[in-house]
This record gives structure tokens, C-alpha cells and sequence, in this order.
């Protein structure tokens, strides 16, 4: 299992609690679990998954599709259905950083459902690129 931790600079906003909390609550449920199940356990192998894509130079995309219930469901788990399957199209981005012995940096992520242009991806990727050069900069 990979350890998964947040990237943040102290005294600025963290950018992955940003994104997390513009999110609906159908959106956070899927997001965490695709953390727990799917990015905890493959960390950058999920690149081998529908769920993953290298960036390059060290940036990681997990690509997120399915709503919690199919998440947990693919992958064996209990269910965590509250009510009626939840309504709601689910397409998000999160960058992050293998490093380390098992360990996930999560940088930052956002709704490409509801950022769907070219030009706002690349900016979002040239963010958790920044932020991983930051990193990578520390002692």
C-alpha cells in the first residue's frame, strides 16, 4: 500500500483541499475512493489502468470517470451507497508524485467536466508542475 500525503506550503492554501472542497459531495465519495482503492494500492502502476496517465518528468494523472459505487464495486469492496445511486456526471483530474518508498504526493486536481477546454488543462498540469519543482527543492 502507498502512503498517500498532501502537498502544501505552509501559510499558503493547500491547492488539493481547494479543488476538493469546490466538489460535490457525489464527486468528493468517488474521488476518495478511488484514493483508498485504486491509488493506494497501484500508486503510479495505475497508469496501466483506465484510471492513470504519465505526464512525464515525474507527474502523474489519476482519471476519475465512475461514481464511488462502481469504484468499490470493480474492485471488490462494500458499497458505500447512501440512497438512490447518486445522480451526477463525474469526470476529474488529479496530479500526483510517486516517490519515495510508497509514497503519493498528491499536488492538486479539478472538474474537467466543468473546465472542459484545452487551454485550462494545461494550465492546471503547469500548476502540479510547479508544485513538483517546489517540492523537489526541498532539503
Amino acid at each position: 500500500m502507498y502512503d498517500l500525503q498532501i502537498y502544501e506550503v505552509p501559510g499558503l492554501p493547500v491547492p488539493f483541499e481547494s479543488f476538493v472542497n469546490a466538489l460535490t459531495p457525489t464527486q468528493r465519495r468517488a474521488l476518495d475512493a478511488a484514493n483508498r482503492v485504486v491509488l493506494a494500492a497501484l500508486g503510479k502502476d495505475v497508469c496501466g489502468t483506465e484510471f492513470g496517465k504519465a505526464l512525464g518528468r515525474g507527474l502523474y494523472e489519476l482519471r476519475l470517470r465512475q461514481n464511488a459505487d462502481d469504484i468499490l464495486a470493480r474492485y471488490g469492496r462494500p458499497r458505500v451507497r447512501i440512497g438512490a445511486k447518486e445522480p451526477g456526471r463525474i469526470l476529474l483530474r488529479e496530479y500526483f508524485y510517486d516517490y519515495g518508498s510508497n509514497k503519493i504526493l498528491i499536488l492538486s486536481g479539478y472538474d474537467k467536466g466543468k473546465h472542459t477546454s484545452a487551454a485550462y488543462e494545461q494550465k492546471q498540469i503547469a500548476k502540479a508542475r510547479k508544485y513538483l519543482a517546489e517540492f523537489r527543492r526541498r532539503p
